[in-house]
């Protein structure tokens, strides 16, 4: 019996080039300097299945490294282990780390609460200092931020949305602009809105998927402060990309004509430029700052 058994996921779709777990090898050297007992097994070579190194090792825990391309599997994997044994403790590392939850009760004994936020933030900050003071690049910054949102959307309730209500401060913009497609065929707006009800390219045209239910619906949550449990816990890192978009259409509208007057000379002077369907494209523009919505 030990303590720790880690694995590392195979990649199924071959689009990766397989290489050594030098992640997990990094933990189980940690583990083993602290008398932790530790074992890694790496899917990506090893041809026996989960159920025999469960059986051999005997392992309390089960330790997952997963990633974007090997998500699927690592919940296939967790979900094994469970049925193998109910009473393993499942620990999942990455960006998905919230998909695995469902499978592990003991995974709400570790979620931050209020006054641990408060010391993460302050270690966080710590950490932030020393990186800057040395030159390293880090991005403690932006999972500062993603706290500080998320704490701020706990405390507020369904009726005090004002922050919200625009498509301007809507809490990701990835459903307004992307679409992504698993090997599958499950589309997504991007790499972590996976659910059951995701639609299928296999059953439906892309131009369906975009216009159908489900990605207005996810649209419209996110417009008006009904975050969705899996982008309240996306990773900050992945949300800058809408921060940086919200920054730029925050400096559209304070640049855009503030008058109707100032409206026309510019259209004039668009529709001379570059024709009519240009021009009227900057009113559509103008008309969606002016009122913050689509």
């Amino acid at each position: 019996m030990i303590d720790i058994l880690l694995v590392n996921p195979a990649e199924k779709g071959g689009f990766f080039e397989k290489m050594p777990p030098q992640g997990l090898a990094s933990i189980a050297s940690f583990l083993e300097e602290h008398d932790i007992s530790v074992k890694i097994v790496d899917f990506e070579i090893e041809e026996k299945p989960l159920e025999h190194w469960l059986s051999l090792y005997q392992p309390k825990f089960l330790g997952i490294s997963g990633t974007t391309h090997t998500r699927f599997e690592s919940i296939r994997i967790a979900q094994e282990a469970k049925n193998f044994n109910k009473d393993i403790i499942i620990i999942y590392g990455g960006i998905h780390a919230t998909l695995v939850q469902p499978f592990n009760k003991q995974a709400e004994e570790f979620v931050l609460r209020d006054e641990e936020i408060e010391k993460c933030k302050e270690t966080l900050l710590k950490a932030q200092t020393k990186a800057e003071s040395l030159g390293l690049y880090h991005t403690f910054n932006a999972v500062m931020e993603g706290l500080e949102r998320k704490s701020t959307i706990k405390n507020s309730n369904s009726k005090n949305r004002e922050h919200y209500n625009s498509f301007i401060s809507t809490y990701c913009f990835e459903p307004f602009l992307s679409l992504t497609i698993s090997a599958e065929g499950k589309v997504s707006p991007c790499c972590m809105f996976w659910k059951d009800e995701n639609p299928s390219v296999l059953e439906h045209t892309l131009n369906e998927i975009w216009n159908g239910s489900f990605f207005r619906d996810i649209r419209n949550r996110l417009i008006t402060g009904d975050i969705p449990d899996i982008c309240m816990n996306c990773p900050s890192q992945l949300r800058q990309r809408s921060e940086n978009i919200r920054i730029e259409l925050q400096k559209m509208g304070e640049k855009t004509a503030n008058t109707p007057l100032a409206l026309l000379v510019r259209f004039i002077n668009r529709l001379r430029k570059e024709g009519l369907y240009s021009a009227l494209r900057r009113v559509k523009e103008w008309l969606y700052i002016k009122t913050g919505k689509l």
